[in-house]
């Protein structure tokens, strides 16, 4: 059985991950982009350490992106455009292999 490698949620109406999204421990991809209703992340979130590409750019109602509570080491890209975050919690510096981050339009920054 092959390991669920991405997930595209682009568009949908999803208001929240399930903290079962920690169970897909295989997931490179997660895209969230222009999700407008998405309000929050599970702290979970960093339990996928496969993790190289997250975005949420255009997810307009997401007021704040959780604490890091694992090293996310494999974390290359992190799309944050477009989002309602206050700000970047400390817990950031956890992404050692962080190339890009995205902040571009977060108004409430």
């Amino acid at each position: 059985m092959e390991c669920l490698r991405e997930l595209l949620l682009d568009g949908t109406d999803i208001k929240e991950l399930p903290v079962s999204i920690e169970l897909l421990s295989g997931l490179v991809q997660l895209s969230l982009k222009g999700c407008k209703n998405l309000l929050s992340l599970p702290i979970a979130i960093s339990s996928l350490k496969c993790l190289r590409n997250l975005k949420l750019s255009g997810c307009s109602k997401l007021k704040k992106f959780p604490q890091i509570v694992a090293s996310m080491e494999d974390l290359l890209e992190l799309y944050l455009d477009g989002t309602s975050i206050t700000e970047v919690p400390s817990s950031i510096e956890l992404l050692h292999g962080l190339e890009l981050l995205n902040l571009n339009n977060c108004k409430n920054l």
